[in-house]
């Protein structure tokens, strides 16, 4: 940590960041603005890491008949925002313009595609014999500096429900 945090600062003193503390103001109109969204959407689609891809499941085809998609996180442009975001702590719900992981399977998939969402993963009408196909989008609130930090690495209890829903619908 210690040769992390000196990293850091060297680079912070080359760049002159403590002669010239505060930012200028005059640049604080392009925050949020397209170019500066279009530099942030680039830079997920770069920072995007696929932990398992068991069977070849992905990509998913685009013309699937039906896709079920649970789970809170996939509507929810404050969730996949975090913290530090708008906020400190970040906030849940529409916070900032963008586009939710549900809106871009929308975008993405064919018009013909059947894309039903619960975020609960409560699928009452499940189609009958077409195979099923399932994406449960799920995560941590937003939260920054220890204040939603878990001693373990697990999901919180929702978010497990979640995925047992999912899997017991496609399974």
């Amino acid at each position: 940590i210690d040769e992390a945090v000196s990293n850091i600062l060297k680079v912070k003193f080359a760049m002159g960041l403590f002669e010239h503390p505060y930012s200028n103001p005059d640049f604080a109109p392009l925050v949020g603005s397209e170019e500066h969204r279009a530099v942030a959407r680039e830079a997920v689609a770069q920072s995007q890491v696929l932990l398992k891809n068991e069977g070849d499941m992905l990509p998913l085809a685009k013309d699937l008949p039906t896709l079920y998609v649970g789970g809170a996180a996939a509507d929810d442009i404050g969730i996949q925002s975090g913290g530090w975001t708008i906020e400190w702590q970040g906030k849940k719900g529409d916070i900032s313009p963008g586009t939710t992981i549900l809106q871009g399977i929308e975008n993405t998939v064919s018009g013909e595609t059947a894309v039903i969402y619960d975020k609960f993963a409560q699928f009452d009408e499940v189609a009958g014999d077409e195979p099923m196909v399932c994406l449960g989008v799920v995560g941590e609130e937003p939260y920054a500096e220890g204040q939603g930090d878990s001693a373990t690495l697990t999901l919180p209890v929702k978010e497990l429900r979640t995925i047992n829903r999912m899997a017991e619908v496609c399974d």
